[in-house]
């Protein structure tokens, strides 16, 4: 008998990968099929068994098979594992979930209908929206710890004690957040860096020229008409007798 009882599908972006056995176990189809023609070869086979893991597109492609008359069902990758019986590839996954699928004891995932995963997805994307606050609530605080403001868990506090931190006048927090200006223009942290050497004690800082590395100080928080007056220092041109040039506020960019 060349009809086709168990089908097992790996399922992927572009290409699928099928493998098919009778009712005796033998295998009857095994190829590898484009997105496109994967339905309406599903769709020309006679009522079978289809198995596919649980993967991104599964509950799709089962509701599209279920409507041609086939019984499917989905499995947990981690559990067609052990059915494996050489390297990995999507020939031999097929043929795992295959034989996978017919096991008595095999633990099953659900096929969810369009509602469910419409219900689903927007849990997913609230939760995204979660995480995202989260990590941006905790990377501010950490920040403000950097100046002395260790602020609570709490969103809720967090919402309403930063802007009381950066509106407050005369507060350092205040000017040390406003001086992150870079005469206009936003600075490529990845390719700057500062490299500071002290002449001896009571000297005036040395500040190094190292490829195209350039370094500025935030001493004065200047606020220069134009560009070209903004402090930069390197090997050749390093003013030693800068008051701006404090070792004590330098910053590294």
């Amino acid at each position: 008998m060349n009809l086709v009882s168990t089908l097992g599908i790996d399922l992927a972006k572009s290409t699928f990968s099928l493998h098919g056995v009778n009712a005796n176990g033998e295998v009857v189809r095994r190829r590898t099929l484009s997105r496109a023609k994967l339905s309406e070869l599903v769709a020309q086979l006679q009522p079978c068994l289809i198995g596919m893991e649980a993967c991104s597109g599964a509950h799709e492609w089962a509701r599209r098979f279920a409507a041609s008359g086939h019984t499917v069902k989905l499995m947990a990758a981690k559990f067609v594992t052990p059915y494996r019986k050489s390297g990995k590839n999507d020939g031999n996954d097929a043929e795992a979930i295959c034989e996978a699928v017919t096991r008595p004891n095999m633990r099953f995932v659900p096929v969810k209908s369009l509602e469910q995963q419409s219900d689903l997805t927007l849990h997913r994307v609230r939760q995204g929206f979660v995480e995202e606050r989260t990590a941006t609530l905790n990377r501010l605080r950490g920040l403000l710890a950097e100046f002395g403001h260790v602020l609570p868990l709490r969103a809720v506090e967090v919402h309403r004690r930063v802007p009381q931190l950066l509106d407050s006048p005369g507060h350092r927090t205040h000017h040390r957040l406003g001086a992150g200006r870079h005469c206009g223009q936003r600075p490529r942290l990845q390719k700057r860096t500062a490299v500071r050497r002290l002449a001896g004690p009571g000297s005036a800082p040395v500040l190094h020229r190292r490829q195209d590395v350039l370094v500025r100080s935030h001493t004065a928080y200047p606020q220069p008409s134009s560009p070209s007056k903004c402090t930069f220092a390197s090997h050749s041109t390093a003013n030693t007798k800068d008051p701006t040039l404090s070792p004590s506020i330098m910053t590294i960019i």
